[in-house]
């Protein structure tokens, strides 16, 4: 980049900027100013047994293997596409090419068969290597009998994040994002003893991220809702309304809504005949996906619409009066459709398409109260009565829209809704269902401005983890397909924190810059952490419970100009560090190049959007002409989460 033609020099101030680190700088100085909330005491309920040890035999040996993979005959999409990435990532490692091979066509288990197994294989039954409850849906067993590996899960994708478990224990793999993966490289490796157990904290983990490709969704141990969530009209939360738009139902059952036809009303207007229609109506909906899926297809939503009313009917004021809350009546609902459901799978028609299924619900704009009241003689919140106890194959979801990201958890912002997950933690204690968590930590108005999600994220994560959800959703930017801001890096760090709450954040944090952008990575680990180091200033000053729909566009101060000027000089020296990679490893060079300028574009477009009449227009001009080419680059479509980035170009008159 050429050198800033500005009016005012800043350099001084920017040096200093560049001192300040967010827990110590690379010299290792204690001294730098500590911009982290207090962590809140870790989870004690996971379950992650990473143990293993060297055995006297080897699983590679001068880069020659005796192994094979070993899959049932009955080869589902998940499994196949688990033993195909082992092969290929095993091969990037050790240059051995391992066979797939089916358990019909090989001999009977012995111990001295040298297979990597996956999932229930003929194999498995017979050394009793076989899942169990503890692991629940997504979480994965690795175990050496004999000569043999065994890999498993209750569903073959928690198969699946075993075989990256096995992989990053064996050669060190990591995955950052659909640009990068990391594996070590190793003519001999010693077959390892393993007895490891791991599951996620947070259940099946789904993020909105700047990683759209199964393949690294699947190497980060996340997953798409395609991959659990049945058939339906959407898969958006906010799906009641598209499952029964009131054009296509209202003229036949007036009932089914509420007034205004912007909410179902789960009371009917107080039509027990209605109610009941409805009740079947949306369970019939269930069934018929049951029957277009197999059972490793579980979740059905049928979230309320996204809007803060609900209907005010008699019935529903008279139950509003009583519970105190305008769930009780959607618990009730929900409850009732569950008990259809299961009804069926009960019968000859249901029980081929029989499932461990749950229907997810909201906790959300007017359904956020839980239906308790205190009990003085337990001291504890208790349910009102048993009817609103969530019943078994009902999943509420906890979306706290108005937890602040920018205040410590236990700032009085954020109290309300710590006390309402507290009330739905208690009532959710009275039932054998789970529940689920909703995230966000975006902000909605700048999707090309840095956020400050990072700092709480380990606590909030641990306020979940105590939930024991069965699914989790953070949502981040949701239509673009790369995000700048150090979203990848968010997105990584969800990945891991959502599986174990207790990961150390900061390690992982200095792994991703360690090894994302090549010999860049110092230079951006600068900037991140001044970039949190003036944020660390004034987080807690910005902290409000809507602060996630602040207008950051609108807000220099937490951009400052010094920040953006050096902050573009440390990308022209990362860019500059990684420039001999074009002669020996044209590939890599490009990865790490679209990892840098994903990040410069926030940069850019900071100095341009706050502090552009300083500058030389024929600079700032080539700026935005290299920040579009940037953007294009990389694949970003969207300048806030209603508007694309045609519209920044229009502004910019480029």
């Amino acid at each position: 980049m050429n050198k800033l033609k500005k009016i005012l020099a800043i350099a001084l101030a920017a040096c200093t900027l560049f001192a300040v680190g967010c827990k110590k700088d690379k010299g290792g100085n204690e001294n730098a100013e500590t911009i982290s909330a207090d962590l809140l005491p870790e989870f004690e309920g996971g379950i992650h047994e990473m143990n293993y040890t060297e055995t006297s035999d080897f699983l590679v040996k001068n880069n020659k293997t005796d192994y094979a993979i070993l899959v049932p005959a009955q080869l589902s999409e998940h499994l196949k596409f688990a033993a195909e990435d082992l092969k290929k990532l095993f091969y990037d490692a050790t240059k051995c090419d391992l066979r797939i091979v089916k358990d019909d066509a090989v001999d009977a288990y012995t111990a001295d068969k040298k297979y990597i197994s996956l999932g229930n294989t003929t194999y498995a039954q017979a050394a009793n290597v076989v899942a169990t409850p503890e692991l629940e849906r997504y979480g994965y067993s690795i175990k050496t009998v004999g000569k043999t590996i065994f890999i498993n899960a209750n569903l073959d994708l928690g198969v699946t994040y075993g075989v990256y478990g096995f992989l990053q224990l064996q050669f060190n793999f990591d995955c950052f994002s659909d640009q990068y993966y990391v594996i070590d490289k190793k003519n001999d490796a010693p077959l390892l003893d393993f007895a490891v157990r791991n599951v996620p904290d947070l259940g099946a983990v789904v993020q909105s991220s700047p990683f759209q490709e199964d393949e690294a969704l699947y190497r980060m141990g996340c997953l798409s809702k395609g991959d659990f969530c049945m058939p339906q009209e959407t898969n958006s939360v906010h799906s009641s309304m598209k499952e029964f738009p009131a054009s296509e139902y209202a003229d036949a059952h007036p009932k089914w809504y509420a007034a205004d036809r912007k909410q179902l009303c789960y009371n009917a207007n107080g039509d027990a005949d209605e109610r009941a229609a409805l009740v079947q109506a949306v369970a019939d909906k269930i069934t018929a996906a049951c029957q277009k899926t197999d059972n490793s297809m579980w979740a059905f939503t049928f979230g309320q619409a996204d809007t803060g009313k609900w209907c005010t009917c008699d019935a529903c004021k008279a139950s509003l009066d009583y519970y105190g809350s305008d769930n009780a009546v959607q618990i009730k609902f929900i409850n009732d459709i569950a008990g259809k459901v299961q009804e069926w799978m009960e019968t000859e028609e249901g029980k081929p398409y029989a499932r461990d299924f749950e229907i997810r619900y909201l906790v959300y704009q007017k359904t956020i109260e839980a239906p308790v009241k205190w009990d003085d003689a337990t001291s504890q919140w208790v349910p009102i009565d048993d009817s609103v106890i969530p019943a078994d194959h009902t999943m509420p979801q906890m979306a706290p829209i108005d937890i602040d990201h920018l205040c410590d958890l236990t700032d009085e912002c954020n109290k309300s809704w710590l006390e309402r997950l507290e009330k739905w933690t208690a009532l959710l204690s009275h039932s054998e269902t789970t529940s689920a968590m909703f995230n966000y930590y975006r902000n909605y108005t700048a999707d090309m401005l840095y956020f400050d999600s990072y700092t709480n994220m380990q606590n909030i994560y641990r306020v979940y983890a105590r939930m024991n959800p069965s699914w989790f959703y953070e949502e981040g930017p949701l239509k673009t397909n790369h995000s700048t801001k150090w979203e990848s890096l968010k997105g990584y760090l969800i990945s891991k924190l959502a599986w174990d709450v207790n990961s150390d954040i900061e390690s992982l944090t200095e792994k991703f810059f360690q090894h994302y952008f090549g010999e860049g990575g110092d230079e951006m680990y600068d900037v991140f952490r001044a970039t949190r180091a003036v944020w660390g200033k004034n987080r807690l000053e910005r902290c409000d419970s809507r602060s996630k729909f602040a207008d950051l566009y609108g807000a220099p101060e937490a951009f400052p100009e010094e920040l953006a000027v050096t902050s573009l000089e440390k990308f022209d020296k990362a860019l500059s560090d990684i420039e001999y990679l074009k002669k020996i490893d044209g590939k890599l060079y490009d990865t790490f190049y679209k990892n840098l300028v994903t990040e410069r574009v926030s940069y850019a477009f900071m100095l341009i959007n706050f502090y552009e009449t300083r500058y030389d227009p024929d600079y700032i001009y080539q700026l935005k002409l290299q920040t579009k080419a940037d953007v294009e680059l990389v694949g970003i479509n969207d300048y806030t989460q209603t508007a694309q980035i045609a519209e920044l170009w229009n502004k910019w008159g480029i």
